[in-house]
């Protein structure tokens, strides 16, 4: 795998995450489509940061035919993380819009990326480089994931709940 593998799958999961939270904000209740909402919006922010890191400070630095391109890339995934950003709840008229342009711009920006920047990464980045790459990237978004989450960057597990209940002390850590 290579970070052009890397970004694209995470993509993939992108458009599901983007499906999901469309399905959950006219079917499902209030705090499953505000959760569905939350992560979607969580994984757009941490793939672009992730991309920016990983792979666009790269381009930016080594400068030639790719930094304007690096440069306009990303507003469309800002974009639709502001566009749903703006929902205010499952019953927001403005939902189908919201997802339709949300769910266009996710898919510009996969198109495009495909179509300039991996090409031309797989073209001029040896295949090591580019798995080495794709490992920051990983490392990257799920560290940006987890702080996002709440949860703290060395730990990407849910952790187990606590027990709770009588003689559980009703969850809190015993003195």
């Amino acid at each position: 795998m290579d970070i052009a593998d890397a970004i694209e799958m995470d993509l993939v999961e992108i458009h599901a995450l983007l499906e999901r939270a469309e399905e959950a904000a006219s079917t499902a209740d209030e705090s499953t489509a505000a959760r569905c909402l939350e992560e979607l919006i969580w994984a757009l922010e941490a793939h672009a940061q992730a991309e920016r890191r990983t792979l666009y400070e790269p381009c930016i630095e080594a400068g030639g035919d790719l930094r304007a391109y690096v440069e306009r890339s990303h507003r469309r995934l800002d974009a639709a993380a502001r566009e749903l950003n703006t929902l205010r709840g499952r019953h927001d008229p403005r939902g189908r819009e919201v997802f339709a342009t949300a769910r266009s711009l996710v898919r510009h920006h996969a198109r495009d990326e495909e179509a300039v920047l991996l090409d031309e990464l797989r073209r001029r980045v040896p295949e090591f480089e580019r798995a080495a790459m794709a490992v920051a990237f990983i490392i990257v978004r799920d560290r940006i994931l987890a702080e996002l989450r709440g949860r703290p960057s060395g730990n990407f597990a849910d952790p187990a709940p606590l027990p709770s209940g009588p003689g559980f002390n009703d969850g809190e850590v015993l003195r």
